[in-house]
């Protein structure tokens, strides 16, 4: 019984084969602070005797990341180095209906096979965590990374929703038979129309495992150079590690795909793949239950047993190395003296087979790739102290072999005689227009450099000739091998047996000092904390902040400027020019489409504006961009009001609703409806006011851009209080946002001027009318138990209760009873989410946590500390809830199982040049095609039911006054959690109540 509890205690869901796997403790014998040396192991360099190295390492080195590059599949980034390449391929997937362009070719052909694919990306991921200071030495991180990346996001492309990955495109017939330029594929007719995936209905173990491993391991890199890419990978690594482990989903892919197998048949089958995948996901994570599946693999597949060789198709090798990298001294020792059988049997009196000038020979179709292999595992031996001496010489002669020491350099544009003719059909099309051919004889066009070829016969004989494919084939595989023998040697030069840094598992690259790398990442990482808890193990407030920031970047309406951290969102709506020219192009789309609404606009910024003010130290290095994101809605805030008039919303939501297509695809003109001085309107401005005054104060260093707005917060008050009534009377397009109540905008914008004119002798007139209201309104005396874009009434009292002196309790026995009632009487779901109303239940959870931990905060004084921490336990709860503490996530892009299909049409759309239709892309039941990062969707219903379909808008939409409330409860989430004067059940306690409630059910059981 105990044993069981620690078994469902892992999360471990193993399958039948691997039964009575011991308990591990992967930590026992092991020194965090010597043992990992995570920071403070110096890597300065060694001195190293250079005499006798021959060759140039570092030249061979960028050679063979041009050869990444010339493999690209897709559209081409712009800084592409080869002049010879073009976009291509475009339309992969179509046939299935999904976007598969991307990614590599996998040789001298067209094809792209995902299983030697993934494999090349997992071990250019892992040649970067092992060797990233001596990429930094010679200044390759940023081919390192940009072909990772590449890789990566094809892989998770071709994981398109749960239970399906894609693992071919095109097949050998057609290939064979089309000769010429990729790039002029369509218009030569190049039958690429077929790709082939792996279902319930198609099984095939390898490729998901493989690539299960190789977003894993890209996920280490990312991780704090790119957090929010790096969970992603994470995400889809986790989901496909599920798909392959499955015992009744288990199959050899090449017995279900034929057409694979005519080149990458699987020999080994797929256990190694497992155990493989299995351990990079615990390097990842952390999670125990991923090395519980490594070790049960490995025992009862006795893994040991095939060691011969490591390629694409045999992982066992590199498993043991893992393997004894990551365990206990006594289990360690296990796995190294098997891996050092591996390096033994390559050495000079081993059994593995050598030409007569020394080359190993594993295998006639590609050998040099198995040598390659070969020395960058007994590189990396070496450094684990196993026979290093033999095995830097092993290494290094097999790696010289490559390189021209037999006569001849085997890496195109490297060395002495380097091969001139291999079978790469790319490279031998000459210039256009001229028409390509096949090969003829002559030399290939175009110098394929840093190509490794197969190799020599046994006897040491090359044939510089395309049809002997044996010899003068190219695969991404064999760079990928190349690539990691070359950093295992030039990481010898510089650093001798001096092993770098290794990693915890669940710890992301430590990449220091990126100021020359010259890398590039879609999203800044700034602030992200890799040693805080990660969205994977447990909730994350800080992460989940950052991530909500996204949300409004993916929402910018207007110019984009460079380096915008959402690579899918261009410049859009720039024709939004009022008839007096005013520029309305700013500001943000409301939710899923194009339209532009101020009232909520200016609650959302509002929100924000009022988080920052309270808690900015909540968004560490990412303060200045959420001030950003409150400028550019001020400043569209600032010019939509007028003396004269106020725009009220820009779009026509009836052609909205036949629109399905990109934001910058909407290039109609646009109606702008406003309400004109002749007209009421006190909500509207009242609320414009409430975001001017709030973010002046957020500005008020800026004491010339805080006045601006000050000046016209004036000015619109006037508007507010002479023309009053409800803008929505005027203004057909007000859709869902006709208010029930202007009073309560009204109050508050009175106390926003009262906030921000704080210090002048007006400021009391506007702290005095704002009592007036609240005393006297009937509506807002009743104080209705919800805050949101509609009813301000909570807010209000909360903001005059801070102002009330001791004896008076007004506003306080107001904000009391509102806060009172959500921490005990309000109706939830069945998993404990606050359901005050019928829809949208998460921004009302997130509005009444932002204003009770505000209130336990600020009303500390005048509030028992009982009634404190009640306050502040619904907060923290409600937080959990919607990041996942019920098992769903209602984030998207945190946690294990966030939603895929939130309505927006923009996310739901390809990659240009692809059209986005709504026959495409509204109506596919599949994830959206761009992951909304930061988006906080509707939610599940009363009965805690939960849609994840995109024409589900009860559950799945998207606006951003909702995203706004959710922003703010998350800074002041962070801030009481990290404030520690009440006992409030926050998520950082709920691991230790977890692990303490196992523990004494556990010996309740016992006894």
């Amino acid at each position: 019984m105990i044993f069981l509890l620690y078994y469902l205690s892992c999360g471990a869901v193993l399958a039948q084969e691997v039964d009575a796997v011991p308990e591990i403790d992967p930590f026992a014998g092991i020194n965090e602070e010597t043992d990992w040396n995570v920071f403070d192991q110096s890597n300065d360099p060694v001195e190293v005797d250079e005499e006798g190295f021959g060759h140039d390492y570092t030249k061979a080195l960028k050679l063979c990341y041009k050869f990444f590059y010339a493999q690209m599949s897709g559209k081409l980034p712009e800084d592409h180095p080869l002049d010879w390449r073009g976009d291509s391929a475009l339309n992969d997937g179509k046939d299935n209906g999904v976007d598969l362009s991307g990614g590599y070719y996998d040789g001298g052909g067209f094809i792209k096979y995902g299983f030697p694919m993934a494999f090349s990306t997992t071990m250019m991921a892992w040649s970067t965590i092992h060797y990233w200071r001596t990429l930094k030495d010679v200044g390759e991180t940023k081919a390192a990374l940009e072909t990772l990346r590449w890789g990566a996001d094809y892989l998770m492309k071709c994981h398109p929703e749960d239970g399906v990955f894609y693992i071919q495109v095109s097949d050998k017939t057609n290939d064979e038979n089309f000769w010429g330029r990729i790039e002029d594929g369509e218009k030569l007719n190049y039958q690429r129309k077929r790709s082939y995936k792996v279902d319930v209905n198609h099984k095939g173990t390898e490729p998901v495992a493989e690539a299960a491993a190789a977003l894993a391991a890209t996920s280490i890199v990312f991780a704090e150079i790119d957090a929010y890419y790096a969970d992603d990978c994470r995400r889809h690594a986790m989901e496909l590690f599920e798909m392959a482990w499955k015992p009744d989903q288990r199959r050899k892919y090449d017995q279900t795909f034929k057409e694979a197998a005519k080149a990458y048949k699987s020999f080994k089958g797929f256990y190694d793949e497992l155990a493989w995948a299995a351990i990079w996901l615990y390097k990842a994570t952390g999670k125990q239950r991923y090395l519980i599946n490594a070790v049960g693999v490995y025992k009862n597949q006795h893994l040991e047993k095939d060691i011969s060789s490591f390629s694409w198709e045999n992982k066992t090798p590199a498993v043991h190395y893992l393997m004894a990298e990551i365990s206990k001294q006594a289990q360690a020792a296990r796995y190294k003296n098997t891996f050092r059988l591996f390096c033994r049997d390559k050495g000079y009196g081993g059994k593995a087979k050598r030409t007569p000038l020394g080359l190993l020979y594993l295998n006639d179709w590609g050998p040099l790739r198995h040598a390659a292999a070969a020395a960058g595992l007994c590189f990396m031996a070496a450094q684990m102290k196993i026979d290093p001496d033999a095995n830097f010489v092993l290494g290094q002669s097999q790696l010289d072999y490559i390189l021209g020491d037999n006569g001849r350099s085997y890496v195109v544009g490297y060395g002495n005689d380097y091969p001139t003719r291999y079978y790469h059909k790319e490279s031998f099309c000459p210039e256009q227009p001229e028409p390509c051919g096949s090969f003829t004889g002559i030399p290939n066009r175009h110098q394929l450099d840093g190509a490794l070829v197969g190799g020599p016969d046994e006897f040491d004989r090359y044939d510089d000739d395309p049809w002997k494919q044996q010899q003068s084939s190219v695969a991404m595989d064999y760079n990928a091998m190349f690539l990691f023998s070359l950093l295992g040697k030039i990481d010898h030069e510089t650093y001798g047996a001096k092993p770098p840094p290794r990693l915890a598992p669940g710890k992301g690259l430590k990449v220091g000092d990126m100021s020359q790398s010259g890398a590039r990442s879609q999203a800044d990482p700034e602030g992200y904390d890799p040693d805080r808890p990660d969205s994977g193990n447990r909730i994350d407030y800080f992460h989940a902040l950052q991530k909500t920031l996204l949300f409004y970047h993916a929402q910018r309406a207007g110019e984009i400027p460079e380096d915008f951290p959402i690579g899918w969102r261009k410049t859009a709506t720039i024709q939004d020019i009022d008839g007096d020219d005013t520029d309305l192009t700013g500001g943000y789309f409301d939710g899923g489409g194009t339209m532009k609404y101020t009232f909520p606009m200016a609650y959302s910024i509002t929100m924000l504006a009022w988080s920052v003010i309270e808690y900015p130290d909540s968004y560490g290095e990412h303060l200045e961009e959420v001030k950003d994101i409150i400028k550019h809605g001020a400043d569209w805030l600032h010019n939509a009001a007028r003396s004269t008039k106020i725009v009220a919303s820009i779009g026509n939501q009836t052609y909205e609703n036949e629109f399905w297509g990109r934001a910058e695809d909407m290039k109609a003109n646009r109606p702008i409806y406003s309400v004109t001085d002749n007209q009421e309107g006190t909500d509207l401005a009242a609320q414009i006011v409430c975001a001017l005054a709030s973010t002046s104060i957020v500005f008020a260093d800026d004491t010339e851009y805080s006045q601006k707005l000050i000046s016209k917060a004036e000015s619109v008050m006037q508007f507010a209080e002479n023309n009053e009534g409800f803008f929505a009377e005027h203004v057909p397009e007000a859709g869902m946002y006709q208010t029930s109540n202007f009073k309560d905008e009204l109050a508050w914008a009175n106390i926003w001027m009262y906030q921000a004119l704080k210090n002048e002798d007006s400021a009391t007139t506007y702290l005095e009318t704002a009592r007036n209201i609240a005393d006297s309104e009937e509506t807002l005396q009743s104080n209705p138990k919800i805050f949101d874009v509609d009813t301000k009434v909570a807010a209000v009292q909360l903001m005059l209760a801070l102002e009330e002196d001791e004896e008076t309790t007004t506003h306080l026995d107001e904000i009391k009873g509102f806060c009172d009632f959500y921490s005990e009487d309000v109706q939830k779901t069945v998993y404990g989410l606050a359901f005050p109303s019928k829809y949208a239940a998460t921004g009302y959870a997130s509005s009444a946590s932002f204003l009770c931990f505000l209130a336990a905060e600020k009303l500390s004084a005048k509030i028992e500390p009982g009634i404190r921490t009640s306050w502040k336990t619904f907060g923290f709860k409600q937080m959990d809830y919607l990041l996942g503490s019920s098992g769903r996530s209602y984030l998207v892009g945190y946690g294990d199982s966030y939603p895929f299909q939130a309505f927006h049409r923009g996310a739901s759309c390809p990659n240009r040049p692809l059209q986005c239709t709504s026959e495409g892309y509204k109506d596919r039941d599949a994830p959206n095609m761009q992951i909304l990062n930061g988006a906080l969707v509707s939610g599940p219903d009363e009965d805690g039911h939960f849609s994840d379909k995109r024409l589900a808008t009860k559950y799945t939409a998207v606006n951003l006054d909702r995203n706004a409330c959710f922003t703010a409860a998350l800074s002041a989430a962070e801030f009481a959690k990290n404030k520690k004067d009440d006992d409030a059940d926050s998520s950082s306690m709920i691991p230790i109540i977890n692990t303490t409630s196992i523990l004494i059910l556990t010996i309740l059981l016992y006894i």
